[in-house]
C-alpha cells in the first residue's frame, strides 16, 4: 500500500509535468504562426530541452513528497528549477541554430517558458492538493505506542502524502505523547475488531511482540474478514524511510 500510493504519486507528477510541457509547445506555435505545422521541425530540440528539465526537477526535488504540502516550498523549486531550465534551453538554442538544427526559436522559447511557467505552478498547486488530500487514503489502525510506533505516529500525521489516514491507536503502554482528538484510542485488544468495523480500517501496525500473545493474535486475525493489510511496525518504518 505505501509503495504503491507513493509510485502512483511521484508517476502522476511526472506524466502531468511532461503533458503540460509539449501542451506548451504546441500551444505556443498555435499562437505564433496561427497553426501547429511546424511541430515536427520544434520537437526533437524542445524534447532535448524538455528532458533536461525533468532531470532537473528531479534533481530539485519536485518529485518527492516530503515538501507537497508546503506550497511555499513547492512554489519556490518550481521557480528556481524553471530558472535553470530557463539558462540552459537559452545556451542550447544559442549555440545549436544552425549547428544541430534549423530553426531559431527565439519567439517560441520565450512564449514557450512563459506558458510552461503558467501551467506547471497552477498544475502543482492543483496536484499538491490531491498528494495532500487523506480523502482516498487508506484508514490506518497502529498498535503499540513505544518510541517506534510513536515516530511512525508522528509521520503519518505529519506527512498525509503517504496515503494514510490514522483513525485509531491501541495503547499497550502509557502515552506519552499528545493525539488529535479525531484519533480514536484503546487499550483492550478485545476491541480490535469492533474498531476496525467502526471505522472502517484498511491497513494495521503491530509489533513484533503481538507474535507472542496467543489471545492478541486471535482478535488481530479476526480483523481479516474486513480485507485488512498487516504490516510490522519495524518493516513498515523502514518503507517509509525509503520514500
Amino acid at each position: 500500500m505505501l509503495d504503491s500510493s507513493i509510485k502512483m504519486k511521484k508517476t502522476i507528477l511526472i506524466i502531468g509535468d511532461a503533458i503540460l510541457l509539449y501542451f506548451s509547445l504546441w500551444l505556443t506555435l498555435i499562437i505564433r504562426y496561427g497553426n501547429a505545422n511546424l511541430w515536427t521541425q520544434h520537437l526533437l530540440p524542445f524534447s532535448i530541452i524538455y528532458g533536461v528539465g525533468l532531470i532537473i526537477f528531479y534533481i530539485n526535488g519536485l518529485y518527492e513528497l516530503d515538501f507537497g504540502k508546503n506550497k511555499s516550498a513547492l512554489l519556490n523549486k518550481v521557480i528556481i528549477s524553471l530558472l535553470f531550465s530557463t539558462l540552459i534551453a537559452t545556451t542550447f538554442f544559442y549555440f545549436g541554430s544552425q549547428r544541430f538544427f534549423t530553426i531559431k526559436p527565439q519567439r517560441v522559447l520565450l512564449f514557450n517558458i512563459l506558458f510552461i511557467c503558467a501551467f506547471l505552478i497552477l498544475w502543482r498547486l492543483y496536484i499538491n492538493r490531491f498528494i495532500t488530500s487523506t480523502k482516498h487514503a487508506a484508514n490506518l489502525l497502529v498498535i503499540g505506542n513505544n518510541p517506534l510506533a510513536a515516530n511512525i505516529i508522528r509521520k503519518v500525521l505529519d506527512k498525509p502524502q503517504l496515503g494514510f489516514s490514522l483513525k485509531a491507536v491501541l495503547q499497550t503502554q502509557d502515552f506519552t505523547d499528545t493525539l488529535p482528538s479525531r484519533i480514536f484510542t484503546f487499550k483492550d485488544h478485545n476491541q480490535l475488531l469492533n474498531v476496525c468495523e467502526t471505522y472502517n480500517i484498511n491497513t494495521i501496525l503491530f509489533p513484533e511482540s503481538v507474535k507472542r500473545d496467543k489471545e492478541f493474535l486471535k482478535n488481530l486475525f479476526s480483523c481479516l474478514s474486513h480485507n485488512v493489510s498487516f504490516y510490522e511496525l519495524s518493516g513498515f518504518f523502514e518503507k517509509m524511510a525509503g520514500d
